[in-house]
C-alpha cells in the first residue's frame, strides 16, 4: 500500500485523511446535518492538532540547547488551548452533534490503532 522508504509520519498523514473520509461517509447513514458537521469538524481539529504537533516536533529536535524545549511546551499548550476553544465554540453553538465530534476527534486514534494491528499481524512497523 505504501512506498518502500516512505517515513511513518507520512503514512500515518497519509491514513488519517482515509479514515477521517470513511468516518464520514458512515456518518451520511444518519442522515441527520449535525451528526456529519460534528464527525467533519472533529476530524479536522484532530488531523489539524496531528500536522502542528509533527511541525513542533520536528523543528525541536532539529534544534539544539535548551530554548527548544520550551518552545515545544509552548506550542503543545497553545494547541491544547485553541483545540479546547473551537471544540467549546463547536458544542455551545449546538449544530453539531457532540457523540459526533468525538467520535471525529478519534480520527488519530483510529489510525494509530490500525496501524498497531496492521504492525501485530505483519510481525513489526518493518513490515509495513
Amino acid at each position: 500500500m505504501w512506498k518502500r522508504g516512505e517515513k511513518l509520519p507520512s503514512r500515518l498523514s497519509r491514513r488519517n485523511w482515509i479514515v477521517w473520509c470513511a468516518l464520514l461517509v458512515l456518518s451520511l447513514l444518519w442522515r441527520s446535518a449535525a451528526v456529519f458537521l460534528g464527525n467533519a469538524a472533529g476530524g479536522l481539529i484532530a488531523i489539524g492538532g496531528f500536522y502542528w504537533l509533527r511541525h513542533s516536533l520536528t523543528g525541536t529536535l532539529m534544534e539544539s540547547g535548551p530554548g527548544p524545549t520550551g518552545r515545544f511546551m509552548y506550542t503543545a499548550l497553545l494547541r491544547l488551548a485553541g483545540a479546547a476553544g473551537v471544540i467549546s465554540l463547536l458544542i455551545a453553538s449546538g449544530r453539531v452533534s457532540s457523540t459526533a465530534l468525538a467520535v471525529g476527534l478519534s480520527v488519530v486514534v483510529i489510525n494509530l490503532l490500525l496501524l498497531a494491528l496492521q504492525a501485530l499481524f505483519k510481525g513489526g512497523l518493518d513490515g509495513l
